[in-house]
């Protein structure tokens, strides 16, 4: 079996391998993977990628997820010019440096404009307060100016004189909004200039071929209740805004859902606001089952808890107390030895957090 790329058009870094592979003719066989279905989850392709997300690549026996890490791997699998993903030091830097900013920057933002703008209210059913996709343009205008001043400045492409994966993956991003009715070029000529030349560099056919999903999805017929119930755990924190402050936690088990307690994300949630002095209404908990996963080389019954905030992850001595206390209610919670849980805190920087508190993280 030849390579295999699993994707869905409707998400921006699908978008962006796809034109990078029939841009420079990769032979590739297109495995569509409908994100609004819920297909992401099923078994078939969790045997792919058992972080249960496109993009996905499969060559032979190896399998690859992430977007970037997919674009790299093609980049070298079959020597693309040179300007896609340059030799020269500092002008990979210029494309990594890029890379490294948009997740928590510009994709987040693209992401909330679009699905508040059009997915919640047109397919979901959802209407989204004024004041929250209010703050969200406001974010995202932020980004594009980033965009400009710090990385375009008078340059053609945003890593230099020629086109290269970080514009494929700039592109992309700024036509989510676009497709929800965002006029993210109108106002900013230089932008607007960029989008044509990398338009002209990919071909205008192919641009065009690549975005006919994303540009039509207003148009998408309302979720029936059983797609609106699948997608919600993984959309809906796409229309809130939380305090900087907040902690999230994330707990990752491969314990199937009905072996999971009932009521454990509410414990978790109540025992995670007393152990880091957080009321219960300022903390956010999501227990997700079922997952494929190993803790120390091993795929018995396991667990993780992520926690992340600003100013929850304190010194090494405060984190192991914390972790002390997390492990003894997981141990009691879950039946599991604490050789099957890991825990692990992640902080955030004060500039992964919109201008009224929206996390820019979580998507």
């Amino acid at each position: 079996m030849g390579l295999e790329l699993y994707l869905d058009l409707l998400s921006q870094p699908c978008r962006a391998v796809y034109i990078f592979a029939k841009k420079n003719g990769i032979p590739f066989e297109l495995r569509t993977v409908d994100l609004l279905k819920g297909q992401h989850h099923s078994d078939a392709f969790v045997r792919v990628n058992p972080l249960k997300k496109v993009p996905a690549l499969k060559d032979g026996d190896f399998t690859l997820a992430e977007s970037v890490a997919i674009l790299l791997y093609l980049s070298r699998k079959y020597e693309v010019p040179d300007h896609w993903y340059p030799q020269d030091l500092q002008a990979r830097a210029r494309v990594d440096e890029y890379l490294a900013w948009q997740h928590t920057a510009l994709r987040s933002s693209c992401t909330r404009a679009m699905w508040q703008k059009m997915m919640f209210p047109v397919f979901l059913g959802e209407q989204v307060p004024p004041e929250t996709l209010a703050s969200t343009l406001t974010e995202l205008d932020r980004c594009l100016e980033l965009l400009e001043d710090k990385f375009l400045k008078d340059k053609d492409f945003l890593a230099g004189p020629h086109i290269s994966v970080a514009d494929l993956m700039a592109i992309t991003e700024l036509m989510h909004p676009v497709s929800a009715g965002c006029q993210v070029f109108n106002s900013r000529p230089k932008l607007a200039a960029w989008r044509q030349r990398v338009e002209a560099a990919v071909g205008k056919e192919l641009f065009q071929e690549a975005h006919a999903v994303v540009m039509k999805a207003k148009d998408l017929p309302p979720a029936d209740s059983a797609i609106k119930e699948k997608l919600k755990p993984s959309v809906q924190v796409l229309l809130h805004s939380f305090p900087p402050d907040m902690p999230f936690v994330e707990l990752d088990t491969n314990l199937p859902a009905g072996r999971v307690p009932a009521g454990l994300e509410k414990r978790l949630c109540a025992a995670t606001a007393t152990i880091l002095s957080k009321p219960e209404d300022r903390v956010n908990v999501t227990v997700r089952p079922g997952l494929a996963m190993a803790v120390n080389g091993s795929t018995d019954p396991c667990a993780q808890l992520i926690i992340s905030s600003i100013g929850v992850v304190g010194t090494a001595e405060e984190n192991r107390g914390h972790s002390a206390r997390f492990f003894e209610f997981l141990t009691k919670e879950m039946g599991l030895g604490q050789d099957r849980i890991i825990i692990r805190f992640f902080p955030l920087e004060p500039w992964q957090i919109g201008k009224k508190g929206t996390v820019m993280t979580f998507l």
